[in-house]
């Protein structure tokens, strides 16, 4: 596998890779797929636990009962988000039965044997091609010590408008649940434009690609009556922006497929994700500007936050007519379009 590989790409090796694993499963009784994306390694007898929403559905946050007597997981590029994941299955796995991590090498696949070690034993490397590996273990005797979604929730006190909180998050979710620089420099150009009476708050506002929830928290603490909704890919993502913004109506959504025909939005927000795992990744991105636009009302605006040297203005001017820079930094532009 190239390192410069499309997401779309890497999937597509990974999933052919991935065969003889998928081959092994289809053979049990009740097996489990973690993290099929493409839904290229779920056989028909298989549960399937994606926590991202796709086409074929919206995610779930975590894996329904077992007991299942063998899993295929496709590795998540989050080291912290695997490792709940691993608990999570173990604690709905058979004694005995084996379970199958199927990844690139770039991603960490290598280094995935000492995070199986907590619940599973005889853990070899099964085939190597592609730049990728399946590596194989069986579920030991071990108890998992946090089986349950809750048991992973943490919690940490951050300001957003000078406004201390405590925000809940999970493993896995963008920048780690805390405030990055993006949205820290979004938040003052939302506030120093609603000042200036630029950006008006007034009417319905979207988040789009929420995360925990800081952007909408920061909304409702400049416009407390603005009717607020919020989207993301990752349903624990959706979970923790419910607990952290009260009043939020929080879906679970690949790109707009939550979003109904008729919705519209005087403000459209977003932080959009630009990568995924070692890949540059701008389907997020493209995905907001080619809807956007017949999502907002008349005189509405999509504001965003994008890193410097993602070429953003010329993608705007492709969909919208009036296209400007509010703010930047060394690393981070905020941009308007309407």
């Amino acid at each position: 596998m190239k390192p410069n590989s499309s997401p779309i790409e890497r999937e597509e090796i990974v999933a052919k890779v991935a065969v003889p694993a998928v081959e092994a499963i289809a053979g049990l009784s009740r097996p489990l797929v973690v993290n099929d994306s493409l839904g290229r390694m779920t056989p028909a007898n298989a549960a399937l636990w994606n926590r991202r929403a796709s086409k074929a559905g919206t995610g779930r946050i975590w894996p329904e009962d077992g007991p299942y007597d063998g899993v295929l997981i496709r590795l998540l590029h989050d080291k912290s988000a695997m490792t709940m994941a691993l608990s999570a299955v173990a604690s709905r796995m058979d004694k005995g039965a084996p379970i199958y991590v199927v990844g690139a090498n770039d991603e960490g696949i290598k280094s995935i044997g000492r995070v199986l070690a907590d619940h599973f034993e005889e853990i070899e490397t099964l085939d190597t091609r592609k730049r990728c590996r399946i590596v194989r273990g069986y579920r030991n005797a071990s108890v998992v010590e946090k089986p349950r979604f809750e048991d992973w929730a943490t919690s940490c006190e951050f300001g957003v408008l000078d406004r201390v909180c405590e925000w809940s998050s999970w493993p896995g979710l963008f920048a780690k649940g805390l405030l990055d620089p993006g949205s820290e420099l979004l938040i003052s150009t939302l506030r120093s434009q609603q000042g200036k009476k630029a950006i008006k708050f007034n009417k319905p506002v979207l988040d789009f690609g929420c995360g925990i929830g800081i952007l909408s928290a920061a909304i409702r603490t400049m416009a407390p009556e603005v009717s607020l909704t919020a989207i993301d890919v990752d349903a624990i993502a959706i979970c923790a922006a419910e607990r952290n913004v009260p009043d939020l109506d929080a879906r679970n959504s690949d790109a707009w497929s939550a979003i109904s025909g008729s919705e519209r939005f005087g403000l459209i927000v977003s932080n959009p994700p630009i990568h995924t795992g070692k890949s540059g990744d701008f389907r997020v991105l493209d995905a907001l500007l080619a809807g956007a636009k017949n999502r907002l009302l008349f005189k509405g605006a999509l504001v965003l936050v994008v890193q410097r040297q993602i070429p953003v203005q010329k993608k705007l001017e492709e969909h919208f007519k009036f296209v400007e820079m509010l703010a930047q930094t060394t690393r981070f532009r905020v941009w308007k379009a309407s």
